[in-house]
């Protein structure tokens, strides 16, 4: 087995967006909801799938879909911009996703 691998099920929170890279990628972001066995220990972590994965995903999921998602557990940063200025950088843990089932 690889190392740095995953296994989530959820709830895609938003329906995924497809959209190319400029060198022609296909790409699909979407937001699944992990639910934890104990009161308030829920989370949402960022899914990024890429290539055929990610056109699969934009027309087959639709938001409140189950589904388990294999892949590689990362982080991404970004910058907030408040009235046009850069603020702070945000760090966030996202899923390279290798592939998406849906679940019954």
């Amino acid at each position: 087995m690889a190392k740095n691998t995953t296994i989530l099920e959820g709830t895609i929170l938003n329906e995924p967006k497809l959209r190319s890279t400029r060198s022609g990628v296909d790409v699909s972001n979407f937001t699944l909801m992990i639910e934890g066995e104990e009161l308030n220990s829920s989370f949402k972590i960022g899914i990024t799938a890429w290539g055929k994965s990610a056109v699969e995903c934009a027309f087959r999921l639709k938001r409140g879909a189950r589904v388990c998602v294999n892949g590689k557990l990362g982080m991404r940063s970004r910058v907030l911009y408040v009235d046009g200025v850069p603020e702070k950088i945000i760090e966030e843990m996202e899923v390279q996703a290798e592939n998406v089932f849906s679940v019954s």
